[in-house]
Order: structure tokens, then C-alpha cells, then sequence
């Protein structure tokens, strides 16, 4: 398993290169319907932009597991709030792109607080 490391004052995040790989195929085939179409009509430049966003997705989810609880129910939180203040909005405006891309950053925000233990505080 080959990995990579990205260090950035004192701390250091260690990234499955295979892992990221497999993702960037799995970008590439769901995007281009890769099987059924050959990869020399297709491109190098189109695959690369797969492997550009599964390197943007490992960095946003190293970054989730490197926040703090608080800030991370501090900004789902605000995220709906903001997904709750859309039916307020206009007629003019793209209500539904904009909830679609409210949830679809609160999701892993939700996901990370989920896995991640919970810790009673105990009154004594």
C-alpha cells in the first residue's frame, strides 16, 4: 500500500494513494460511462480531472476528522438554519439547486459527527 503525506505545522496527514485511485476510476467510469466508450476517445485531460476531484475529496474528509466536534455541529447547524431559511426566499431564485447544494455539504459534516464516539459530560 503506497501512501502519501501532506505536513503542515505539526501535523502531518498520511493519504492511501490506492484508495484515491480507485476513486478517481470510479469518478472517471460513472462519468464517461467508461466501459462502453474507449478511454482514447474519451482523454487523459477528462481523467485527470476525476483524479483532481478525488484528491479535492480526501483533502475535504481529512480535513472533517482533523475539526472539532463543536465546530462541526456548529456548522451543520448553521447549514440548517440556512436549509430551513430557503421557503423564504424568492420566486426569483433556484431554491432547489441551492437546497440540493446545502445538504450535500452538511451530509458529510453529519456523517463525521455520527462516527465519531460520544462523550457524556457526567454532573457530579
Amino acid at each position: 500500500m503506497r501512501e502519501s503525506h501532506f505536513c503542515e505545522r505539526e501535523r502531518c496527514v498520511h493519504f492511501n494513494l490506492a484508495r484515491i485511485m480507485s476513486r478517481a476510476w470510479a469518478i472517471f467510469r460513472e462519468a464517461y460511462h467508461y466501459p462502453s466508450i474507449p478511454f482514447s476517445s474519451i482523454g487523459r485531460k477528462c481523467f485527470a480531472g476525476a483524479l483532481r476531484k478525488a484528491w479535492h475529496e480526501a483533502r475535504c474528509a481529512a480535513e472533517l476528522m482533523a475539526a472539532p466536534v463543536e465546530m462541526l455541529e456548529s456548522r451543520a447547524a448553521s447549514l440548517r438554519s440556512e436549509i430551513d431559511g430557503l421557503k423564504y426566499r424568492g420566486w426569483g431564485s433556484n431554491i432547489e439547486r441551492l437546497e440540493r447544494d446545502l445538504r450535500s455539504m452538511l451530509s458529510p459534516i453529519e456523517a463525521e459527527i455520527a462516527r465519531r464516539p460520544v462523550t457524556l459530560a457526567l454532573a457530579a
